[in-house]
């Protein structure tokens, strides 16, 4: 018997397991006392930025293939029906760096369910006609579905961006060359190479015993052997200075994403310093930044206004970040959602102009203190149900980077005021930024945002104060002054 040892979240468990169960894979385990569900994760180094060159797509269509495409003795169809009477399913998750199976089950059905998780990672049988479907579905995002939301289009065309030339500069579903190069083929031949046991993290949470971790990580061992073939990153691209790209839809607003890569990750000693003076300056979908404040609470000038330092995906429409999504290598972005186009030009301006002064002068010493509160208590809102605990756990140890929630607290508390605001000269570089406009006529913005001397705001009712009054004339003089600048239709814009 080999004893193995089990990575938990505040819970080292020494259990037995069968030596023949667990050679290669040590399994994430969150036992959790009277849990009435089981959650399960397998996540691998397979995501889009290892698609090989000229096949972008693969990766995405191999785990779409995977879920849809049938396993073992059961049809797509069967499997379908098998997870809707068990009242339960399977989700793919298919980022940069990671592709994630996740599942829950109640205890009751575990014997069932989990079979079933475990055929469709070790035994998919890529059905010829679902792989038909798959591609079709992706050549109809990257093509068309992309632009049926101007906050998605910009957001994806601004990773593309700033990744040109970069494993991360593809669309996850891919680009319609390398769509059109798949064939069924490539999609095996992708799973075998890279959906191996060596590339994959599993965890298990909720209601464990020996037994159960056992056994799940047994089935696992099924996947196909190989050798890790983890790329590595490949140098972020250096810009000299801003480029404008507008993005021409059919649209009556305008939306702004700008920023740059940045050269912190989850493992550099600035991240919470970093992450803490994000924080102050605009936080997803929260009312408690600069930019929001300012830009929404003051002049109304849309739903509102984010700052970030890591690529985020949101689950639903709320302030949770999708798991499944960290990268090696992350980039500052500053989301500036959709305002009436008469004001967009303004709207830009005012949120490079203050961000241009978050780097200047940092975070007041009653902003950095009210900030850290206020962050210390969201970390422990970021995984409240064992299946986010568990899909932090796992990320952690595939990528190689702290959990976030066990080191973060800690981070935050020993932070000082000068480490956040010297961490925020040393990686934001405002003349770097590269700004994405999302807009329905792209020359008009264009024109108005570079040739006109200023782009006054246009308020609905009522005149602003004397001191809004000021900072709106220096806002709308404000100069952005790209190296250079393009117009593109959205159909355009992978071209």
């Amino acid at each position: 018997m080999l004893f193995v040892l089990l990575s938990c979240v505040g819970v080292n468990v020494e259990t037995e397991v069968p030596v023949e169960a667990a050679p290669l894979i040590t399994p994430v385990v969150i036992p959790v006392e009277d849990s009435q569900a089981v959650y399960f994760q397998a996540t691998f180094r397979a995501g889009s930025a290892h698609d090989p060159d000229g096949f972008e797509g693969l990766a995405w269509v191999t785990a779409q293939m995977m879920r849809e495409g049938g396993s073992g003795e059961r049809s797509g169809e069967d499997l379908n029906v098998e997870l809707y009477r068990l009242g339960t399913d399977i989700e793919v998750i298919v980022d940069k760096e990671l592709v994630t199976f996740r599942g829950k089950t109640l205890v009751d059905e575990l014997d069932a369910y989990m079979p079933l998780f475990a055929e469709v990672i070790t035994q998919p049988t890529f059905d010829e006609a679902i792989f038909y479907r798959v591609v079709d579905d992706a050549r109809g995002y990257v093509t068309t579905g992309v632009m049926d939301s101007d906050e998605g289009l910009g957001d994806t065309a601004f990773d593309t961006l700033v990744n040109a030339g970069h494993p991360y500069g593809h669309p996850l579903q891919g680009t319609v060359p390398g769509l059109d190069a798949i064939t069924l083929e490539h999609v095996k031949g992708y799973y075998q190479s890279t959906f191996t046991v060596e590339n994959v993290t599993i965890g298990v949470s909720g209601a464990v015993d020996e037994a159960l971790v056992g056994h799940y990580t047994e089935a696992l061992m099924a996947l196909p052997a190989g050798q890790p073939n983890w790329r590595t990153p490949a140098p972020a691209p250096v810009f000299d200075g801003r480029n404008l790209m507008v993005v021409e839809k059919a649209t009556a607003v305008t939306g702004v994403h700008f920023g740059h890569p940045i050269d912190v990750d989850r493992n550099h000693a600035d991240f919470a310093a970093l992450y803490l003076g994000t924080t102050a300056l605009g936080q997803h979908r929260e009312s408690f930044g600069r930019l929001f404040q300012d830009m929404r609470t003051r002049r109304g000038l849309n739903f509102g206004d984010y700052a970030y330092i890591e690529h985020y995906v949101e689950v639903g429409r709320g302030p949770t970040q999708e798991l499944g999504t960290a990268r090696l290598q992350n980039q500052f972005m500053v989301w500036v959602r959709p305002v009436d186009t008469a004001d967009a030009p303004f709207a830009t301006k005012m949120a490079l102009s203050m961000v241009e002064d978050w780097v200047d002068h940092g975070l007041t010493p009653n902003e950095f203190e009210t900030t850290r509160t206020h962050l210390t208590k969201r970390v422990s809102l970021w995984a409240q149900d064992p299946g986010r605990r568990l899909g932090f756990a796992v990320d952690a140890q595939a990528l190689g980077t702290p959990n976030l929630l066990e080191t973060m607290p800690d981070a935050l508390a020993e932070l000082e005021f000068t480490d956040v605001n010297a961490a925020i000269k040393r990686h934001i570089h405002p003349e770097q930024f590269q700004i994405v406009v999302v807009t329905g006529d792209g020359g008009a913005y264009a024109d108005a945002l570079l040739k006109r001397e200023t782009t006054p705001m246009s308020y609905e009712s009522g005149a602003p104060d004397a001191t809004q009054s000021r900072e709106d004339e220096d806002y709308a003089a404000y100069k952005v002054d790209p190296e250079s600048w393009s117009v593109k239709s959205a159909n355009k814009v992978w071209d």
